[in-house]
């Protein structure tokens, strides 16, 4: 059908003079108010595949983060073994170092006792 403008319009046939203008004005109102919530729904289902990439994405960037601080913990943990090994072997030389100064004192000692 065609509206009185001369375009295609679903809705020509309200225009016919067999409604009344309170109908005619009600489906004029039900039809730009469907054609808004289309948009809408367009719109949000736009909005909402944004959020999920950039959700993803910042998903991404913090496995990536996580990962880079478990690997620096993986080296930080090696370290410490490191540092920790390091003390017990002084502190053997420490004890070794100790009974040396025990036994020269001893020795002395007894020498100087004789």
């Amino acid at each position: 059908m065609r509206s009185r403008d001369g375009g295609c319009d679903m809705f020509a046939w309200a225009e016919e003079s067999t409604t009344t203008p309170f109908v005619q004005q009600l489906l004029r109102d039900l039809r730009d108010m469907v054609w808004r919530l289309r948009r809408e729904g367009i719109n949000l289902s736009a909005a909402l595949v944004e959020a999920r990439e950039n959700f993803e994405q910042a998903a991404n960037v913090h496995a990536a983060e996580v990962l880079a601080m478990k690997a620096e913990l993986q080296l930080k943990e090696k370290e410490v073994a490191a540092v920790n090994e390091r003390v017990r072997k002084l502190e053997r030389e420490r004890m070794m170092l100790l009974f040396a100064l025990v036994v020269g004192c001893a020795a002395f000692v007894v020498l100087r006792l004789m």
